[in-house]
């Protein structure tokens, strides 16, 4: 069962996402505060980080550099400010992620959230 932790501040999205991910079977805990996410996986890490970005908050950022290379992350960015042609290039340079822009298509994420975990079955 892979495990996707849901780090983001708007409980509505996290609780969207991870009924919708419940259902299909993935093992999945919410929190809106980064350090909180990645203290709930202390004995092994989550396959995959669902990560909300508030534009102007940079923590998620230093949460993402933090992650083991193992594991996959998707960023959401709000849209209560466009985001800068910089911060985008953060973001790919950071992980080489998918980036979704609010608002977002939820069949597009869960693609994605699939995509990136398919790959590594062996």
């Amino acid at each position: 069962m892979y495990k996707i932790l849901i780090i983001d501040s708007n409980s509505i999205f996290g609780t969207t996402f991870a009924g919708l991910l419940k259902r299909s079977g993935y093992q999945v805990e919410i929190t809106a505060e980064v350090e909180d996410g990645l203290a709930l996986f202390p004995s092994s890490t989550p396959d995959l980080v669902l990560l909300g970005i508030n534009v102007d908050d940079p923590s998620p950022f230093a949460a993402a550099s933090r992650l083991p290379e193992t594991v996959k992350l998707i960023a959401l960015l709000s849209r209560e400010k466009k985001p800068t042609e910089a911060l985008k290039e953060v973001l790919h340079l950071l992980r080489d992620c998918p980036v979704f822009y609010k608002p977002f298509r939820t069949e597009e994420v869960l693609a994605a959230i699939y995509a990136e975990l398919v790959p590594q079955e062996k």
